[in-house]
């Protein structure tokens, strides 16, 4: 099992759970598995419509923080 894997069980059986908890101007955010995989789910959707499919290599340049995920 890998990590998306595990993520997309997550987000099967605790959709409703706290994944992420990240602080911005002192303000907590909170985002659900249930969240962040309609999240993907869009970025993925978004992808496929540009033709970049499974298997293909690409480079996501953004600073790791929660706004990569909104």
């Amino acid at each position: 099992m890998n990590i998306a894997e595990m993520f997309d069980e997550q987000a099967r059986i605790r959709p409703k759970a706290r994944a992420l908890v990240d602080t911005l101007d002192g303000r907590e955010r909170v985002f659900t598995f249930g969240e962040l995989n309609d999240k993907a789910a869009r970025v993925a959707a978004l992808l496929d419509s540009q033709g970049i499919a499974a298997g293909n290599g690409i480079i996501i340049f953004h600073p790791m923080a929660a706004e990569w995920v909104q």
